[in-house]
């Protein structure tokens, strides 16, 4: 039988060390993530925009332009283009890409909308402003703002992703089809 040298002990140690340490954080992170989706409905307007958000009639999108002058984020923004209807693989997409995210300080970036997307079920509607540049987006229940917590917590998306579903929403528009995913 081979002995093995205290180096090579103390480096099988380490090693096994550092393989709890990273299982450990990947099972919190895990958790983390697990809770962190029970916080979306409360972030899209409780039940009512939980339930427009996942059994919506209908999900229109349309492009929008940032007014200079924007007084408040319930204001209506004007529309470049659009009504469009989102297709069934799209609006997926936008659901899997929509995280909650704890938000710990400025982006660095005045959010500019440049999507709207419209998520109807009877006579609510959930609407999502979308910012390309900093990932910022914005959820109104009927009109008014639900995203915004105490705690910072706020919705946040895979901007890849939602980069993707802009251009495929608005496959004219050549300020969206130039953004870099």
């Amino acid at each position: 039988m081979k002995r093995i040298g205290i180096r090579e002990f103390l480096l099988a140690m380490l090693v096994a060390v550092l393989v709890v340490i990273v299982a450990r954080a990947w099972q919190r992170r895990s958790a983390a993530d697990t809770k962190g989706l029970a916080d979306v409905p409360e972030l899209i307007g409780g039940s009512l925009g939980y339930e427009a958000f996942q059994k919506s009639d209908q999900v229109l999108a349309y492009r929008i332009s940032h007014p200079e002058d924007v007084r408040s984020i319930t204001q209506d923004f004007p529309v470049i283009a659009g009504r469009v209807a989102v297709p069934a693989e799209v609006r997926d997409e936008f659901r899997t890409s929509v995280l909650p995210r704890r938000f710990l300080g400025v982006t660095g970036c005045a959010p500019e909308y440049a999507v709207r997307i419209d998520f109807v079920k009877g006579e609510h509607t959930l609407r999502f402003l979308i910012c390309l540049h900093c990932n910022s987006i914005v959820a109104l229940l009927d009109g008014q703002e639900c995203t915004a917590r105490p705690d910072k917590l706020r919705l946040d998306f895979n901007e890849e992703q939602m980069i993707e579903v802009a251009k495929k929403l608005f496959p004219n528009d050549q300020r969206i089809q130039e953004l870099k995913s």
